[in-house]
């Protein structure tokens, strides 16, 4: 039996297991259409969610008392904000060989029959106990390009669908050039990147140092790092800046802040809480990636409405592939393809 490798613990990639695994009705998977829904709607308005799930905060340095929204001991007193530039709306970059946005998924074509076809997920691993998508699971990294294409033959992989993390940059590379030298088709499956709004006060940068520069600018002094742990490091020497940095996962080594409160939470974040989260913690600016996607974005929302400048990386560059946005298209690329070598 030949196999579908599906990369990436996206919810875009989770959706697309559970409509290929026979899961659930193809089309009317919850996970799909809330997906569906969530991509059709490229702006970010206000939307009701669910809430959160509980957090937990910790301070720095360890073992001291945390006092959410207050200033710590070793602050500096805050200097007024300069006013910002506005953003330009961004030219997303486009991909190389572009799928047109398919109506929902209708029952599941022969080739894509969950009997003749094993459907395996591929999860870096970053996360604990992460959410298991449907079929197959596997977690870790596969040796470099070597040991991808090794994978890809002894599990008899027929099509490889990359839905990674738009920032996992480096297994997109491995995956077209391990794909390439099997000949084996290859999808980019990505959720459309956010883009400014009016009143929004985006700070494009390319790299972490740039946006340490461009805080140090502002003057910010109580700053919400929404990002991944492993790329707080370059904020470290910021010492006169009050960071709340908010995580999935427990930072194992905790980095030497001099004055930051984390915070452990897994989104969907709904607007209200976002909203009080800022006024709470009296934020004045916010360092994140362009992720895309509903789950985080309502913070940019609480951030225009408060004129909160966002400091927000840009997506690295991507292997030229076909490409789409919506899991509908995905099945049917992956449709044609299969039947087409069959």
């Amino acid at each position: 039996m030949n196999s579908i490798l599906i990369l990436g613990g996206t919810t875009e990639g989770y959706a697309l297991a559970e409509a290929l695994s026979g899961s659930t009705t193809p089309g009317r998977s919850t996970a799909l259409g809330r997906l569906n829904a969530d991509i059709s709607d490229r702006r970010l308005v206000s939307k009701p969610n669910r809430a959160p799930p509980a957090a937990h905060r910790q301070a720095w340095p360890p073992g001291q008392p945390s006092q959410p929204g207050q200033p710590g001991q070793s602050m500096q007193p805050s200097q007024p904000m300069q006013p910002s530039q506005p953003m330009q709306p961004s030219q997303p970059m486009q991909p190389s060989q572009p799928i047109q946005p398919s109506q929902p998924m209708q029952p599941t074509p022969r080739a894509l029959d969950p009997a003749r076809w094993r459907v395996i997920s591929s999860l870096a691993g970053r996360t604990s106990c992460p959410r298991l998508p449907a079929g197959e699971t596997r977690i870790g990294g596969f040796g470099g390009v070597a040991g991808l294409v090794d994978y890809l033959r002894e599990q008899r992989i027929a099509a490889v669908i990359d839905a990674t993390h738009p920032f996992a940059a480096t297994m997109g590379w491995h995956a077209a050039e391990a794909c390439q030298a099997l000949r084996l088709p290859l999808l980019r499956l990505e959720r459309p990147a956010w883009q400014p709004e009016p009143g929004d006060r985006w700070h494009p940068v390319t790299d972490w140092n740039s946006a340490c520069e461009t805080l140090q600018e502002l003057g910010a002094r109580r700053v919400l790092l929404a990002l991944g742990r492993q790329d707080l490091q370059p904020f470290v020497d910021l010492t006169a800046v009050h960071f709340l940095i908010r995580c999935v996962s427990p930072l194992e080594p905790l980095p030497a802040f001099v004055n930051a409160e984390l915070l452990l939470a897994r989104g969907p974040f709904d607007l209200a809480s976002e909203r009080a989260l800022l006024d709470a913690h009296r934020i004045d600016a916010i360092v994140c990636k362009n992720s895309g996607g509903e789950a985080t974005a309502a913070k940019l929302i609480a951030a225009r409405e408060r004129e909160i400048p966002v400091l927000i990386r840009q997506r690295p560059p991507r292997p030229a592939l076909p490409s789409c946005a919506d899991v509908s298209s995905a099945g049917d690329w992956l449709a044609q393809v299969l039947e087409a070598e069959q």
